[in-house]
């Protein structure tokens, strides 16, 4: 068993600062601006909308050799 400890960053500022990661944000975004599923709109008054968050996890083949970078955009239900 190969144990690797990576370092995914823990924020978009974070990933924004390398290429990678930023490739992988962008092949994340791309469907979701393709399909419009989603537009940026101003809550109605009253209202506290549901934020967001980059969930960033680096995947390694079975050699421990980076395989992809991964980025996700996630709702924060719990809020």
């Amino acid at each position: 068993m190969i144990l690797i400890e990576s370092a995914d960053p823990h924020s978009f500022k974070e990933a924004w600062s390398s290429q990678h990661w930023r490739e992988a944000i962008g092949a994340e975004m791309k469907p979701i601006k393709k399909n419009n599923t989603w537009q940026l709109v101003d809550p109605p008054a009253g209202v506290t909308p549901i934020g967001i968050k980059g969930v960033f996890k680096t995947k390694f083949n079975e050699n421990g050799h980076v395989e992809k970078y991964k980025a996700k955009l996630v709702a924060k239900g719990y809020a």
